[in-house]
């Protein structure tokens, strides 16, 4: 009885050993570094200097390049927009990076100084930082300038509490999708 069990064994474990996965490719690790540190306005009025590096240490911090057309118009800042009250109750820092000037980032003034309810609803919760073309100097410093043309690239950027972010020929690399890396991080 005891023969017939253990060939089973044997035989099961030669089989399992014996089969090819058609299973994704594993996934090489990705290198870290500290995330480059910069300084740029926001959206307030009269604008304010934000640094990174007044979160780095103590928290994650989302860092969301958008382009030149605004942050309405792009999609994944409304998402981050939608899921900020969740974000900030996991400790999360969220900041925009785009093109825009900052007074373009605010929401239009529609009734004089106290912002309608439409307003609020539209208004970013978050830091929407401007760097200016044709510099880029941010965009330049985190890769997000597309070397052919000149223009500024969208990315998702998660940099860990200890400030590091994963990074690819240099520069820190972008999540690939953005959208399941937020639904990770929301879960």
């Amino acid at each position: 009885m005891l023969a017939v069990l253990f060939a089973a064994i044997a035989a099961a474990t030669a089989w399992k050993l014996a089969r090819t996965y058609d299973g994704p490719p594993p996934v090489p690790p990705r290198m870290r570094a500290q995330a480059p540190l910069f300084e740029l306005h926001d959206q307030q009025k009269p604008p304010d200097r934000v640094r990174l590096k007044t979160w780095l240490g103590r928290h994650t911090i989302l860092l969301a390049f958008f382009g030149g057309e605004g942050a309405e118009a792009d999609p994944l800042l409304r998402r981050l927009r939608d899921d900020y009250d969740a974000l900030r109750k996991r400790g999360i820092i969220v900041l925009g990076v785009g093109t825009t000037l900052p007074q373009e980032n605010r929401p239009p003034a529609e009734d004089g100084p106290r912002l309608s309810e439409r307003q609020v609803e539209r208004a970013f919760p978050f830091p929407l930082l401007t760097d200016l073309e044709p510099q880029l100097v941010v965009h330049k410093l985190w890769g997000r300038v597309d070397e052919t043309t000149g223009r500024p690239l969208r990315g998702l950027f998660i940099i860990d509490r200890a400030g590091r972010v994963d990074v690819e020929d240099g520069h820190p690399a972008p999540v690939p999708d953005p959208q399941i890396a937020l639904d990770a991080l929301l879960r």
